[in-house]
């Protein structure tokens, strides 16, 4: 299976101690759009521009790669996101994003399902790769840094992971 990730999502993924991990274990990737912004956040040397700077080395590196959908769809959201549901619906990859807004939309107009970021590492978790300690204490960090302590997307992410066996 491949992913297909926004930045939002790789940025709460570059906050985790699993990042680099999950280029070995799974098949990412991007878009130019999404690259366009991880530039721009890069261009600033605060928490989220030094993430976007460790994303960019790894895309430099070929670990993260950027493909382009033939067709956008026609969806009333940030041309990001719309590049990655557009790519994910075209080539039938897992579309990754923290965008809930952008999800719902999808979702709602076109059924296009996404999950938020956190799944990667509940797959990890499930693969027996990280322990539920070990996935609950990477959640904690990546909430703490990206300020999601009281987020729907926390909440949600949470309930699911203390669900787990």
């Amino acid at each position: 299976m491949r992913y297909v990730v926004d930045t939002g999502a790789l940025l709460s993924l570059a906050c985790s101690s699993y990042f680099s991990f999950l280029f070995e274990e799974y098949e990412i990737t991007t878009t130019k759009e999404v690259y366009q912004e991880l530039l721009e956040f890069a261009q600033y040397n605060d928490f989220l521009g030094q993430q976007a700077q460790k994303i960019l080395k790894i895309i430099r590196e070929k670990r993260l790669i950027t493909e382009q959908s033939k067709e956008m769809l026609s969806l009333k959201i940030n041309a990001a996101e719309l590049s990655i549901f557009s790519l994910g619906k075209e080539k039938k990859y897992m579309i990754i994003t923290d965008d809930m807004h952008a999800a719902r939309v999808a979702e709602q107009e076109l059924h296009l399902s996404s999950r938020p970021s956190f799944y990667l590492f509940l797959l990890l978790y499930k693969k027996k790769r990280i322990t539920k300690q070990q996935l609950m204490e990477d959640l904690e960090t990546i909430t703490k840094q990206r300020n999601w302590m009281t987020g729907v997307l926390y909440t949600y992410v949470k309930d699911i992971i203390e669900s787990q066996k």
